[in-house]
This record gives C-alpha cells, structure tokens and sequence, in this order.
C-alpha cells in the first residue's frame, strides 16, 4: 500500500486581537505573545505565501484568522484573498479556517 503526504501551508492572514481567553493560543488579545498583530495582511504578501508554498511542494494553502467567528468584514477579506490566491497560483487548493460562521 503506498503512503502519501500532502504537504499544507498557512498564512495567518489576520494575527492577534482576539477577544476570547484560550490560555494555549498567542492570538488572544490579553496574552502578551511575541507576535505580530495586524487586522489583515496585504494581499500581495499572502499570494507572494502561496507562491512560496506551491514552490516548494505544498498541495494545500490555509487562510487563517485570528477570532471565535467569522463576520460579514472579515469574510469579504478571506474570499478576496482567496480569489487573489486562485488567480496567481494555479493547481493549490485554498483552505480558509476562519472560526464559526452564520449563514
């Protein structure tokens, strides 16, 4: 049987500020991780990640948001850096984990 690896990169494309209290994640605002905190990454950079990814054998490229959920503002920003992602960087499947949404 033969075993395989699909390799996934991320880009946490918004980092820090998060209002809730997990104890274990650096994104929650009240924690003082050495982290760089930003409400959305330029979307250049982000293709720029996925370019990376794709060069050096990533199947699967995740958007990653800091935050409990989902709102209407940030998932604009997922689906245009999604699009952006698509359009440059062909054959890389796009992941978004991005917390609960509504309908």
């Amino acid at each position: 049987m033969a075993k395989k690896v699909y390799l996934c990169a991320i880009s946490n494309i918004s980092s820090g500020g998060c209002s809730e209290d997990c104890g274990f994640c650096t994104q929650s605002a009240r924690h003082k991780a050495n982290i760089q905190r930003y409400v959305q990454k330029d979307i250049s950079v982000i293709v720029a990640e996925a370019k990376n990814a794709k060069n050096n054998k990533a199947h699967g490229f995740c958007l990653v948001t800091s935050g409990k959920e989902l709102d209407d503002k940030k998932l604009e920003f997922v689906i245009e850096a999604c699009k952006a992602v698509k359009e440059s960087v062909k054959d890389l499947i796009v992941i978004a984990c991005n917390g609960i949404a509504t309908l």
